[in-house]
């Protein structure tokens, strides 16, 4: 869901730096579990404002985006959890 929703998007730039900073976090990530000879599991939850304009957001496994109402005073999630079977 992530990559997709971005490829839907005409900001290539945005998606470009969004897509080089999952991937560099994932090899990292990698490395350390190889290095490490252990597993790792972990979540992403990313947001991005493009030019004050254009909000791009992201997730990955259990790690949520919220926006706050400041109106009702509410935190929704703008996200749903993946979750691996």
């Amino acid at each position: 869901a992530f990559l997709k929703s971005l490829e839907s998007s005409a900001d290539t730039e945005a998606i470009n730096l969004m897509l080089h900073g999952y991937q560099a976090a994932h090899d990292r990530l990698r490395q350390l579990a190889i290095d490490e000879q252990t597993a790792f599991a972990t979540t992403l939850a990313v947001a991005m404002v493009v030019n004050n304009e254009r909000l791009y957001i992201g997730n990955l496994g259990h790690s949520r985006i919220y926006i706050y109402d400041q109106v009702l005073a509410t935190l929704n999630p703008i996200t749903v959890d993946h979750y691996s079977t």
